[in-house]
């Protein structure tokens, strides 16, 4: 499903609402060296959980609705 969507030449890539991680894993395993990685997750047992198992994608424990306030993100 992630093959396709180029992420090796993205600057930044936002995910919003990863749950437990099954997309993460396949986002993280296509993006190029210099790509900036955000999950956001409302839940904030999930993203406790996603901060143990991907120590390099920057979860932030928060709502969609502010992407605009989080450092990295798309503005």
């Amino acid at each position: 499903m992630t093959e396709d969507m180029q992420l090796k030449q993205a600057d930044t890539v936002v995910e919003l609402g990863p749950g437990t991680g099954v997309f993460t894993a396949a986002i993280q395993s296509h993006l190029g060296p210099k790509t900036t990685f955000l999950a956001i997750e409302i839940n904030p047992d999930f993203a406790s959980a996603l901060k143990q198992r991907f120590p390099n994608v920057n979860i932030i424990n928060g709502s969609a609705e502010r992407l605009e306030e989080y450092p990295g993100s798309v503005r």
